[in-house]
């Protein structure tokens, strides 16, 4: 449809009608914009739990790396204690 056809159409529409529908629109928007908003919110949580379970596993990662030099230290102090 052109935009004369259009502007045409707006002026043969009774004016109850035009309000009816531009509320529709403005509910429909609306719907929209609390759609995305929710989606926005559960999308800040997912990469809020990711960032926790992130530092957990860094955090689980720099114990295993102590808990192996600590065992690698241990042999080598050993074994200048005791050379054969």
């Amino acid at each position: 449809m052109t935009i004369e056809e259009q502007i045409q159409k707006a002026e043969e529409a009774p004016v109850e009608e035009t309000i009816q529908d531009e509320m529709d629109d403005i509910d429909a928007v609306r719907d929209d914009l609390q759609s995305t908003k929710q989606m926005l919110a559960m999308e800040l949580r997912n990469k809020e739990t990711l960032e926790r379970d992130n530092k957990r596993l860094q955090v689980i990662g720099l114990k295993l790396d102590i808990w192996y030099f600590r065992k690698i230290s241990i042999k080598f102090i050993f074994t200048l204690s005791n050379p054969t």
